[in-house]
């Protein structure tokens, strides 16, 4: 019982708590408890085996009808109706357990299957041990447990290893005292004709020597392979017969490794939309990923809330720009995924299925609406309010300026042209996006080469849209890229820095949407543009009336840049022709009747400020902008520029922790020993009130409070019997004579004495420890110094 108890404890850790229907912990405890009282009525009426197996595989389908369909039962027996929704959800439950990532959350059919395992648990638990096999029903259990802990992934606390460790060694000395089977302990049956070896055996060594070296090797080759949410290629292979059917997933990353070939035609979801846009030009986003480990982009800080609680998205983190208000209707066809797809900036959402509405989630920092421990599923409905960008021509002119209302350089140059760029009614107020470092963050050992490309395509430019909008257009029609479907599957790359200058490889800026986003995205953080990576879909085909089609080959990656006038504003860098929307370029065009790509290469040279120090990047004496090489964080200040040797940028840090290591662990106790010396000899020389200030000290170090407006004696009482000796002794000296005799200070280092043995015994060695370093008594004192200073 023990051992299911663990299996079950270790369980918990693998499913979220049920939002709708039967608790998940309830249906496997009755399934347990109906699986024991079934066979044990069996077995003890005698019945045969195939008696006590159907009797369980019918109460275990009756279970499993109320737990997944009970509204399809005629009474108590199901219907042909209950087995088509078994199969729905048996079928929901697998892709759960082949793609899901723990805790996941506990469908019906996937409580069916587990209901099911414990229900063979419990079986087990009653013929084992009333056939004397304690084995079959004490180990199988233990084996449960430990695959659950092999699935949860998380490191265990010790207390938890202990527990294990504990059920499962009673479990073995329970097995061998009951002495049913007597060989239990040798591993070998009383009546063997042969003592088992002492020596081990060679095969059983080379087994498990095979087995590491293998497990190791299979880690070393394929753990980078598996992204956080657990598919492990770009578009799960899951269920696909032709371009038209199966589920579609797709991994929550971007890699400069080829991995994005999709152009099926598998439909994934329709999409209605009501308000006054275009249907086939929404585009719909599932996640935004924001940190880049140096081959790939990834969602990190998925922090989710109940959609019903505000904020939907955090304040810093909203859109400012002008939006038009749209009402989205999507039904899922084949997408499997634990991320919806939405409209960008959505601000609410509803469900038809209250128990999916109880289980979203919304992720502040983007709004994306997220289905933690499950996955969207073919007839899942839901509708989405979203405020849809919607520039206007006072708005890119208002873009073309700066926060003083001057035209940016790019602006300035086509107005001299000829271009009138009218002034907008009021400018936008600037907001900083909320721990920026974060987001321009990259990997110290990202070529300088990049940020070379980089700097050198954004030269002369001035606001974060001018140069996000240089970048687009470098990868759009500047750069030399080619989108290319043609690109093998196996194509590799070692980084960015050859897919962008490796002029040997056929496929250099060849490649799929996933490779220019990621490139464009670390690019712009590379100059101090905040940026992140966008995965989602290009609008869908138009059906009927507002509704869209979206298929497989809509699946796509772009990127946005924050602006501080509007906050984050989308901007594709892939030269996809078929299903990419007009560039920000075309939109200006379309706005203010000229090309800014154009004048581009005609901005003068001029002072400009960087983004992120605020130093001036023009070399007056070649006439253009300098492009320097990176800068390491924290250098700068402290670069020897004689030798070119640079302090690394971790060693301030680590010198502030170890100067508070050396203040806590070494100044604290060498001053409380020259204190505690200074005592002794004023003890020696006849100051009695050192050895009450010695030992009262001590105690506050302790934590122990003494009342310093108390009388010795009193502070002693309250202390303890153990200190009332050397109070009596310290109130002599203190009311008589200032100077004791050799008698009164015999009596005076005998009480000291009997106080440090008092300290000693009364608290742990721990305790003492702590206190040798916490500087209580220290910081009083230098306050003290300090009020007086005052």
């Amino acid at each position: 019982i023990a051992g299911i108890g663990l299996a079950f404890w270790e369980l918990s850790s693998l499913l979220r708590p049920s939002t709708s229907g039967t608790s998940w912990p309830i249906a496997i405890l009755v399934a347990i408890l109906l699986s024991i009282g079934i066979t044990w009525t069996s077995l003890a009426y005698k019945a045969r085996v195939w008696i006590a197996v159907t009797a369980n595989l019918v109460a275990y389908g009756l279970i499993i009808a109320f737990l997944v369909a009970p509204d399809t039962l005629i009474w108590i027996f199901p219907t042909g109706e209950t087995l088509s929704a078994v199969q729905v959800e048996l079928g929901r439950a697998l892709e759960i357990i082949q793609h899901g990532v723990e805790p996941v959350r506990p469908v019906p059919g996937l409580v069916m299957l587990l209901a099911g395992l414990f229900w063979i648990l419990g079986f087990l638990l009653v013929a084992g041990l009333l056939n004397a096999r304690p084995f079959v029903a004490t180990l199988t259990p233990l084996i449960i447990a430990l695959q659950f802990v092999i699935i949860d992934r998380k490191p265990k606390p010790l207390f938890h290893i202990a527990i294990f460790v504990t059920i499962s060694a009673l479990t073995f000395l329970a097995v061998r005292v009951d002495e049913r089977d007597h060989g239990t302990g040798r591993l070998s049956r009383t009546n063997a004709a042969n003592r088992p070896s002492k020596r081990p055996s060679i095969g059983i060594a080379v087994l498990v020597t095979s087995t590491i070296v293998a497990s190791l090797a299979a880690v070393s080759a394929f753990g980078d392979t598996v992204p956080d949410d657990g598919a492990v290629s770009w578009r799960s292979p899951a269920g696909y017969s032709d371009e038209y059917s199966g589920s579609g997933t797709y991994n929550l990353y971007t890699d400069i490794r080829a991995n994005l070939i999709s152009q099926s035609n598998n439909p994934l979801f329709t999409a209605t939309i009501t308000g006054d846009v275009d249907p086939t030009t929404v585009r719909f986003r599932m996640v935004t990923l924001d940190e880049f480990d140096g081959t790939r982009w990834k969602t990190n800080r998925v922090r989710a809330f109940p959609i019903d609680e505000d904020p939907w998205i955090s304040e810093e983190q909203e859109y400012r720009g002008p939006t038009v208000p749209i009402t989205v209707e999507v039904r899922i066809e084949n997408l499997s995924m634990p991320w919806l797809p939405t409209p960008i900036t959505a601000t609410d959402a509803t469900t038809a299925d209250q128990a999916d509405y109880s289980a979203l989630r919304t992720r502040r920092l983007d709004g994306a609406l997220y289905l933690p421990g499950d996955f969207t599923r073919t007839g899942m409905e839901y509708a989405v309010n979203a405020d849809i960008p919607a520039l206007s021509s006072e708005d890119y002119a208002q873009l073309a300026r700066t926060d003083d209302g001057f035209l940016t350089p790019l602006f300035a140059t086509a107005q001299e042209d000829g271009h009138l760029i009218e002034s907008p009614a009021e400018l936008g107020i600037s907001v900083e996006l909320p721990d920026i470092k974060y987001w321009t963050d990259y990997p110290q050992d990202v070529a300088a080469s990049i940020s070379a490309e980089a700097r050198g395509i954004t030269r002369n430019l001035d606001t974060n849209f001018e140069k996000a909008l240089a970048l687009e257009n470098y990868f759009r029609y500047d750069g030399g890229f080619t989108y290319d479907t043609s690109v093998p599957s196996d194509f590799t790359t070692d980084s960015v820095e050859n897919w962008l200058f490796d002029d040997t490889n056929e496929f250099t800026r060849h490649g799929y949407c996933e490779q220019f986003a990621l490139t464009m995205a670390l690019m712009a953080r590379t100059i101090g543009l905040p940026s992140r990576v966008v995965i989602g879909f290009t609008p869908g085909k138009l059906l009927e009336g507002n509704t869209v089609l979206v298929m497989d080959r809509n699946a796509h990656s772009w990127v946005e840049i924050w602006i501080p006038s509007h906050g984050w504003m989308s901007f594709d860098p892939t030269p996809r022709s078929d299903f990419s929307l007009p560039t920000t370029d075309d939109r200006i065009a379309e706005a203010l009747g000229f090309s800014a790509a154009e004048y581009a290469a005609l901005i003068p040279s001029g002072s400009l400020t960087d983004v992120n120090a605020g130093e001036i990047l023009v070399n007056p004496a070649l006439g253009e902008r300098d492009i320097p090489e990176r800068i390491a964080p924290g250098s700068g200040a402290g670069s020897d520029e004689a030798t070119g040797f640079t302090i690394p940028g971790w060693i301030r840090p680590v010198a502030i922790v170890v100067g508070v290591l050396a203040i806590v662990g070494v100044i604290a106790p060498a001053v409380k020993w020259m204190r505690r010396r200074r005592r002794a000899r004023r003890l020696a020389d006849g100051d009695i009130a050192a050895a009450w200030e010695d030992i009262t000290e001590r105690l506050t170090d302790l934590g122990q409070l003494v009342d310093p407006a108390a009388a010795p004696y009193e502070a002693a009482m309250s202390l303890g019997q153990a200190y009332v000796p050397l109070a009596r002794s310290y109130g002599d000296s203190l009311y008589g004579e200032k100077v004791a005799d050799a008698v009164g200070i015999d009596q005076a280092n005998a009480a000291h004495h009997r106080a440090e043995r008092h300290l000693t015994t009364h608290y742990t060695r721990r305790q003492r420890i702590a206190a040798v370093y916490r500087p209580t008594r220290l910081l009083r004192t230098v306050r003290r110094v300090l009020g007086r200073s005052k």
